[in-house]
């Protein structure tokens, strides 16, 4: 009997939490408690965390729009690969994980590797130049 998958999407994501739980579980037990004075109050979390959510999401969409100008790519499949991308960004040293997102839609998606590594390239100097203008605006 298969499941569906939907319950295989739950089931996955039931998994990956119980994960994550038991390594800040381990990593509290060897850290150990916090002094008063760095304490935070107890909505600073979860507000950073949706503020996190929001903005790798955004993030993601924008750059699955960048793609989506290359070739008829399902804004899901590229909004998937891109938070996988921003993972391998995580893991992996000197930003190397850049190359993952042009890798793994190549694999999911009808288009080659070297013109997704552009939407990567062109989606950097787009940041370069956000930042750079807040820069100006904040003088």
């Amino acid at each position: 009997m298969r499941r569906s998958t939907g319950a295989r999407w739950w089931l996955r994501l039931l998994a990956s939490l119980l994960i994550a739980a038991g390594a800040l579980a381990l990593t509290a037990r060897k850290v150990g408690t916090v002094p008063d004075s760095f304490a935070l109050p107890l909505w600073a979390l979860p507000a950073y965390l949706a503020i996190l959510v929001v903005y790798f999401v955004t993030r993601a969409w924008r750059w699955a729009f960048l793609v989506r100008a290359i070739a008829p790519v399902p804004t899901r499949t590229a909004i998937e690969v891109a938070l996988a991308g921003f993972l391998w960004i995580i893991l992996l040293p000197w930003r190397l994980g850049e190359f993952a997102r042009p890798l793994l839609l190549a694999e999911k998606a009808p288009i080659t590797a070297s013109a997704v590594l552009g939407t990567v390239a062109l989606e950097r100097i787009t940041d370069g130049l956000v930042i750079c203008g807040l820069f100006f605006v904040t003088l």
